[in-house]
């Protein structure tokens, strides 16, 4: 089983906290969590991972990877995802209105597209556009941690993620807990029952938490070897033409010495 949003000590949780729900979350059964950082804002010319794969020592085997989500809120603002694409395992925007939205899903090179399920979305998730997200191989993310304590919250998850599910078809969903505190966390029967409310069939939610979210880690992989990819071309490219303007000088010195007296 898969968690792929635990909030890393940094974005509201703390250090404590967070490794009594990573051990909490291996207890249940879990494999592997990815502890999520989250960015707001403008974005520098770096993001700095702070996530150390070592954080708990367990007996049990899991695996810990790190994700980054940027918060998409205004066309305007500088969303340099190319500073985040070789440094965190998993590459996740939030966006927060229809524009931010519909460029995530057809121009963002990321792995997960995460709605706040908390809050009233204020747009209406269209098949179209969901669509062209899930075959470029970006999947959807439903959050349930917010809505555990407060009915307000749960009644927003269920109609956003009704709505989600029904755009989507139930394809392309992953579920995490984005979970702050222990008492968010949830199994992977529970996950799965509360998925079945949403819309999801038993087979979709434990794919949602299984398959799903194994792609995800797929997808990022392949992201980043793409990313390192694209900078050795870069970088031997420039060799090349370092190569090509030295060896022009070298001629052109040698054609001077011959015709000189």
């Amino acid at each position: 089983m898969y968690d792929l949003n635990v909030l890393w000590h940094g974005s509201g949780v703390s250090e404590i906290e967070m490794k009594k729900m990573i051990a909490f979350l291996i207890e249940l059964g879990y494999s592997t969590i990815a502890l999520n950082c989250m960015v707001y804002g403008k974005i520098g010319k770096k993001i700095v991972n702070p996530i150390r794969s070592n954080i708990v020592e367990c007996e049990r085997s899991i695996r810990i990877l790190s994700r980054v989500t940027i918060v998409l809120e205004e066309g305007s603002q500088n969303y340099n995802l190319y500073s985040a694409t070789d440094t965190f395992d998993i590459l996740a925007v939030r966006p927060m209105n229809e524009k931010m939205f519909q460029h995530a899903c057809t121009s963002m090179d990321v792995d997960i597209i995460s709605l706040d399920m908390s809050q009233r979305l204020p747009f209406y998730i269209k098949h179209s556009t969901v669509s062209i997200a899930i075959t470029r191989g970006i999947r959807l993310e439903i959050c349930y941690g917010s809505s555990i304590s407060d009915i307000n919250c749960r009644k927003n998850l269920i109609s956003n993620a009704s709505a989600l599910i029904r755009a989507t078809r139930g394809k392309g969903i992953v579920i995490s807990s984005e979970a702050s505190n222990l008492m968010y966390c949830r199994s992977g029967y529970d996950v799965i029952n509360l998925s079945t409310f949403w819309g999801l069939s038993q087979e979709k939610g434990r794919d949602a938490i299984g398959k799903e979210a194994k792609y995800v880690i797929i997808h990022g992989e392949a992201r980043k070897n793409t990313s390192k990819g694209v900078i050795k071309l870069v970088d031997d490219k420039i060799l090349q033409e370092k190569r090509n303007v030295k060896e022009e000088l070298v001629h052109q010195i040698n054609k001077k010495n011959k015709t000189s007296p």
